[in-house]
């Protein structure tokens, strides 16, 4: 079985609880906070390949991120191109947090398209992905692959992101693409994500740390920004 798609759980306490939240355990404020994730500076069990500005478990690599780099608050969202809850998402949610919180500089906005860890793979589909973030091109063509229940076809996918298909082919083959496939997975997996969307917000803290809450699910745009600003609130 491949992963689910994701039924809503909250993991903090900072709004008003609604009756289908189930609380987990991951950064319940105690004494005014958030139970903090280890320092960005000083990382605990990871290497010194790691990313100091998003914190563990990600490593330095090229990622598709907008906003501002200086924001207090970072959104990761973990989607799998072919769930329809995450192109729902994307069609009524992404674009409305996008143009109140990103372009604003508020909050810093990191996108993991993620495979099924036993499903069917789609390598064109996410390789096609990665392409377009190396080509610094990701946030034009981000909704195209979430238009198709399936996997593009190796032409429409190399012309979407602007590209020949034997270039793309090419591209998705190799070794190094390959192995960046593999390692948003781990990282997907170190994070405890257990279905799409899945939804990562990390606030910094004045000493370099991290605190975070996790949503599981597609929630509505009300949802989110009641939440992103309960966070630039308790800055």
């Amino acid at each position: 079985m491949g992963f689910r798609q994701a039924i809503p759980v909250f993991r903090t306490l900072l709004i008003p609880r609604c009756p289908r939240w189930l609380i987990l355990i991951s950064s319940l404020p105690l004494s005014g906070g958030w139970i903090p994730l280890a320092s960005a500076a000083e990382p605990t069990g990871v290497t010194s390949r790691v990313d100091r500005s998003l914190g563990p478990p990600f490593e330095q690599r090229r990622r598709a991120v907008i906003g501002s780099e200086s924001a207090s608050v970072i959104f990761f969202e973990v989607s799998d191109f072919r769930c329809e809850h995450c192109r729902h998402f994307h069609e009524r949610v992404f674009p409305r947090i996008k143009q109140r919180f990103v372009d604003t500089g508020l909050v810093r906005y990191v996108a993991i398209p993620t495979i099924p860890p036993d499903g069917q793979p789609a390598p064109e589909l996410f390789g096609a992905a990665r392409f377009a973030i190396e080509a610094g091109r990701f946030w034009e063509v981000q909704g195209t692959p979430f238009n198709s229940r399936k996997a593009l076809d190796l032409t429409a996918l190399a012309q979407r992101v602007g590209t020949t298909p034997d270039e793309l082919g090419s591209y998705v083959r190799s070794p190094r693409v390959v192995a960046d496939l593999r390692a948003d997975q781990a990282e997907v997996a170190k994070l405890g994500v257990k279905g799409t969307p899945t939804f990562i917000l990390r606030k910094r803290e004045a000493d370099g740390s991290f605190s975070e809450a996790l949503v599981e699910g597609y929630e509505s745009w009300d949802y989110f920004e009641r939440f992103i600003l309960d966070l630039l609130r308790n800055q």
